[in-house]
């Protein structure tokens, strides 16, 4: 093998050559009008339905004290049920998801 030419360079000699340092990858600082991100669960501060409810009760189900469901009828919030927003969150929230036709809407609550 054929002795590859190395530039001269001041520095440790080649036999006691020191490696560089690893250096670890730093990301740039986020500097300026970065707005903060929502809190992840605040609370529930208004639930309504939308037209299309198929009145299926699977909201009733979940938190009778905020939905309702007569007979056929379209789902309703009941007049009362801002009282248990923070209590029954959870199951509002689930209501919400688990509506087949997606008409439960709310403000606030899980992003």
């Amino acid at each position: 093998m054929a002795d590859i030419p190395r530039p001269s360079t001041p520095g440790p000699p080649e036999d006691r050559a020191t490696p560089l340092p690893l250096l670890a990858h730093r990301r740039p600082s986020i500097q300026g009008n970065v707005r903060a991100a929502p809190p992840v669960n605040s609370p529930i501060r208004r639930v309504w339905i939308e037209e299309g409810c198929i009145s299926c009760k699977v909201c009733e189900d979940l938190a009778p004290q905020v939905f309702s469901v007569d007979g056929d009828a379209t789902c309703i919030v009941r007049p009362e049920a801002m009282r248990h927003f923070a209590a029954l969150q959870e199951e509002i929230e689930q209501a919400a998801k688990d509506c087949p036709v997606e008409v439960i809407k709310l403000d606030g609550g899980q992003a």
